[in-house]
């Protein structure tokens, strides 16, 4: 009769003792626990797995309350840049409004950029915990008015830029300005100094001229215009006035 014994392998104990008073013990003291009694590779690549679950559930817990912080404190934004007909804020006001706010609740941002096709700009906002979230945009490049190939590209980049940064952040208050169209082809700056200036002289002429004008063109403003649009545009103007001159 073979009196050999079998042994059974031996397995690792680690649930807590009464030492604990019923407190759960985090995913980081069974690790330690573990590491002491001399537990397997299998247990420790499970233990630590479990660590970093738990360890990034609570820098995502810490985020969201950064961001809960970060949208109390944060003002209006104020817009003083001035457009064609309207108010907005650049980057740089926008920055320079959120900034201390953003150092306190521990919040940074950067951005990455793609110019494969278009250009596509992602704004990814961190919190000092180690969390991170982000929002993408895409736009084409900007070729409206007498800009350049790296210009156009600048342009959009701006842009994307500041928009991303308003949605990562939740900065609603900042989104509501009408530049919010996507770039479009319309008239240069040039162009519309010289509609522009037409029309102001128009206006002392014939009172209503320029609202009808625009009425005419169907825009809200004359740098919605598009820059095919542009000759026509002019040719109308100065045929409309030189009627009116006309029946004087």
């Amino acid at each position: 009769m073979n009196n050999t014994v079998i042994k059974k392998e031996e397995r690792l104990d680690l649930t807590p003792d009464n030492s604990n008073c019923g407190l759960e013990m985090s995913p980081f003291k069974l690790l330690e626990m573990a590491v002491r009694s001399g537990a397997d590779i299998d247990q420790l690549e499970k233990l630590m797995n479990l660590q970093e679950r738990h360890e990034a559930k609570i820098a995502k817990s810490d985020f969201l309350i950064a961001m809960s912080k970060f949208q109390n404190l944060s003002p209006r934004i104020t817009k003083n840049k001035e457009g064609y007909g309207y108010m907005y804020a650049p980057l740089s006001d926008i920055v320079e409004q959120i900034k201390e706010h953003l150092f306190d609740c521990g919040l940074s941002y950067r951005f990455e950029q793609s110019h494969s096709d278009k250009v596509t700009i992602t704004c990814i906002v961190s919190h000092v915990s180690g969390h991170s979230e982000t929002n993408t945009m895409t736009a084409g490049a900007d070729t409206s008015g007498s800009k350049n190939a790296v210009q156009a590209i600048g342009s959009t980049v701006q842009y994307l830029q500041r928009y991303t940064l308003i949605g990562a952040l939740g900065l609603t208050t900042a989104d509501d300005d009408i530049d919010g169209r996507l770039p479009t082809n319309c008239i240069s700056d040039q162009q519309f100094a010289v509609l522009d200036s037409e029309l102001n002289d128009a206006e002392g002429e014939f009172p209503n001229f320029k609202s009808k004008f625009m009425k005419w063109s169907g825009r809200n403003s004359l740098s919605e215009i598009p820059a095919d649009k542009y000759e026509v545009c002019l040719n109308q103007l100065r045929a409309s006035l030189k009627q009116r001159r006309a029946k004087k």
